[in-house]
This record gives structure tokens, C-alpha cells and sequence, in this order.
């Protein structure tokens, strides 16, 4: 399976990504090779092998729980760089489409 230059740019456009031509055909090609890996596990034999609950097994050394950050207080980024990327930012605010309909 292989992704087209199209799909691509039409990811990137969802993502709201500017790409090059060049990074859209850098993309297309890594895509497609990964999915080539993805069809390649495909015929990985896996009929004797256990169902885990965990991707972490204790037996081996893993946690049962995940780890977690300190919970210490930083600095905020602020206002403006929060909305800089923003669509359509209206300072200090997101604008967003209208959801709700007046009656």
C-alpha cells in the first residue's frame, strides 16, 4: 500500500501544515514505507503466542502504574502565544464558529 502525493496534501491541509513540494513528496514516500512494514507484520506468525493485558508485564521488570511527572508549578506561556496559532484568534480570545442557533 502506498500513500498518494494527494493524501498528503489533503492530511496537511487538515492539519492546517504548509508543506513544501518536496516535504509532501519526502511524506508520501515515508508513509508508504511504513505501511509497507504495517502489511509486513501481517504475516508475522502469532498463533502461539499468549494475549497480554498489559504492555508493561511485572514479571519482566515493568510498572504496574504509569509514571507520572512532579506536580510543581511553572511558568504559563501566556495569552498571546497560547492564540498565536489559532485560526482565527481575536486577542485574548478564540474565535469559534457559532454552534448554537437563536431560537
Amino acid at each position: 500500500m502506498s500513500i498518494s502525493v494527494e493524501e498528503v496534501r489533503y492530511v496537511a491541509r487538515l492539519a492546517h501544515l504548509d508543506l513544501s513540494a518536496a516535504e509532501v513528496q519526502e511524506f508520501a514516500l515515508q508513509l508508504s514505507d511504513i505501511l509497507q512494514h504495517m502489511e509486513a507484520m501481517k504475516d508475522v506468525a502469532t498463533d502461539d503466542v499468549e494475549p497480554i493485558m498489559q504492555v508493561l508485564d511485572p514479571a519482566v521488570g515493568g510498572a504496574l502504574t504509569t509514571p507520572l511527572r512532579d506536580d510543581a508549578v511553572q511558568v504559563s506561556f501566556g495569552t498571546r502565544l497560547a492564540i498565536s496559532n489559532a485560526p482565527d484568534p481575536c486577542d485574548p480570545y478564540f474565535r469559534v464558529p457559532k454552534v448554537i442557533a437563536e431560537r
